[in-house]
């Protein structure tokens, strides 16, 4: 799979740049050859950027039809992709580039690396509400249901193989409609 492939190429890339900054700070030196890792990890972080970005709608898209389902109505679910170093998505290669740069610095004094997708996290909405921050136990455990379920749909179709889903004590926090939809 092409996401798995980037995400070991960016990870070992992570790893050697990473080794080379702890050696620069327990030594003092300088990190030389920092610049050839900082581009690495620029083209190698990008396009993690930009797979998870995809995926992540792909499966929103999906969790979001599912959730409108077993709500009976719009349920407001959305994902937002929050990349640490390209706030604004305009192009994560350079903005990784700029932010190795501007890390540089206190990257060698403290010896791993500073910036990179390994810092990016997502914001999910349900009902336009933050569940992670403010959501209710059922919400949140709704989400994920979902998010489970549509990642089912899509191994079922990628694959054609029907994974098997355990639902794990989904009665605790949801209520009887709604279990009964799931």
């Amino acid at each position: 799979a092409p996401f798995l492939q980037e995400i070991r190429e960016f990870r070992g890339v992570l790893r050697r740049r990473t080794a080379l900054l702890e050696r620069a700070a327990r030594g003092g030196g300088p990190a030389e050859g920092i610049e050839a890792w900082d581009e690495a990890l620029a083209a190698r972080g990008a396009a993690v950027v930009r797979l998870r970005r995809e995926i992540m709608a792909e499966a929103a898209g999906r969790a979001g039809r599912l959730l409108d389902e077993i709500l009976g109505g719009e349920s407001g679910f959305s994902m937002e992709y929050l990349c640490s170093f390209d706030p604004a998505g305009e192009g994560p290669e350079e903005a990784l580039r700029e932010a190795l740069s501007r890390a540089r610095d206190a990257e060698r004094r403290r010896g791993y690396t500073m910036a990179g997708p390994q810092y990016d996290d997502a914001r999910i909405l349900l009902e336009g509400v933050d569940i992670r921050r403010y959501g209710s136990q059922g919400r949140k455990r709704l989400a994920a249901l979902a998010l489970k379920l549509a990642q089912a749909l899509t191994i079922l179709e990628k694959r054609g193989e029907r994974p098997l889903q355990i639902l794990d004590d989904i009665y605790s926090e949801l209520d009887p409609i709604v279990v009964e939809r799931v």
